[in-house]
């Protein structure tokens, strides 16, 4: 017996020189599926053949990976079951983008951006220019399309006068452009208002199968900005890098569903370092934390805040009080580099060899910065 399944998934590299550059989709909606099932015999050596069709997969331009599981059962109704899995590569290469060059923290609204790309064919190999006709063909460009993921809120009251809050996700068209592709080159856009955008690059193989890579990224500034929220009084924070050095600035993105209002923002971890409360006239704000020594190796930064009522209270019997006030939290973690706090320990004994009974003198250094 065998069962084969799939699920789209991106295509990811162990190389170093390919870290900065993301491959593949942010969001896929499509999870795992069963592709067909079937049963067989082995022949006279135990051995057998396993297939299944690839071509009915649901989103163009990704990768697949597909899963078979067997199960074989003996004379005796003993039974061995195994799996493996294989990925099916949507063209013969895939395009990487790299994150927006010179920004440091979060980019503006207005701000012109530049993305590096390159190529890099399915064994994680760069392509070099002499590749061009081998993968790409006659195809000569490469579609850039420029998108900032809106969501709109909506309620409903279920049982018990429970009001549930959902958010519906749109993708908002903002710049679409053709650009020649090479094995490398620059990609520019310029989103105009604050928000999350993603950055699509569609392109095509030598047989015109289409490979396609997105890149998300925050923009910041003074425009309003309706986020995604599992929990409609979260507040959603997000640190511009993984790890910091002490004398570093971290800086946090903070994603609120107020317009305004006062937050408490406060540095802890087994206690409290420092606190504030600042006024924040839009949804999105960056906040901007010193890293300091003792942050090593973690620390935590909480934000709240609350919400005010934006009309008279009514008091009408068995409806729901939608505008009360609410209070509003969220919380991220920030690592530290602990290499600042590492030192290096010699070891030195006066003979090379001992021999047993003897008493061995040993000597130990310890240095900090060489």
């Amino acid at each position: 017996q065998n069962s084969w399944y799939r699920q789209p998934c991106n295509f990811t590299s162990k190389k170093g020189e390919f870290k900065d550059y993301s491959f593949g989709v942010e969001k896929f909606e499509e999870g795992s599926s069963e592709v067909t099932a079937g049963e067989g015999r082995l022949d006279g050596e135990g051995k057998t053949q396993l297939s299944c069709a690839t071509s009915g997969n649901k989103i163009k331009g990704v990768s697949y990976k597909y899963d078979v599981s067997t199960m074989v059962t003996d004379v005796s109704n003993q039974r061995i079951s195994s799996w493996s899995s294989v990925m099916v590569h949507p063209a013969a290469y895939y395009v990487g983008i790299s994150k927006p060059l010179g920004i440091s923290g979060f980019p503006k609204s207005g701000q012109k951006l530049t993305f590096d790309y390159l190529l890099v064919n399915p064994d994680e190999k760069r392509l070099e220019r002499e590749d061009v006709v081998t993968y790409l063909g006659k195809n000569k460009s490469m579609n850039v399309t420029l998108f900032k993921e809106e969501w709109n809120i909506v309620q409903q009251q279920g049982i018990g006068g429970h009001v549930y809050s959902r958010y519906e996700r749109n993708l908002a068209e903002k710049d679409k452009q053709k650009v020649s592709i090479g094995v490398k080159g620059e990609i520019f856009v310029t989103p105009k208002e604050a928000g999350y955008y993603i950055l699509r690059v569609t392109a095509k193989d030598f047989a015109g199968r289409e490979t396609i890579c997105e890149r998300g990224f925050f923009v910041t500034g003074s425009e309003r900005v309706f986020w995604n929220q599992s929990d409609v009084a979260s507040l959603r924070l997000t640190a511009d890098k993984d790890m910091y050095n002490p004398g570093e600035t971290a800086n946090v993105l903070l994603e609120s569903t107020l317009p305004s209002g006062h937050y408490l923002i406060t540095v802890e971890r087994e206690g409290i370092f420092t606190q504030e409360v600042r006024y924040f006239d839009k949804s999105m704000q960056v906040l901007e934390i010193p890293i300091a020594r003792n942050y090593v190796p973690v620390v935590y930064v909480s934000v709240s805040s609350y919400s005010v009522r934006n009309k008279a209270v009514e008091n009408e019997y068995g409806k729901t009080d939608l505008d009360k006030p609410k209070g509003f939290y969220g919380a991220t973690t920030l690592f530290v580099n602990p290499r600042v706090k590492a030192f290096t320990v010699k070891v030195d004994s006066t003979k090379p060899i001992y021999r047993p009974g003897e008493e061995a003198e040993i000597t130990l250094t310890a240095t900090k910065n060489g």
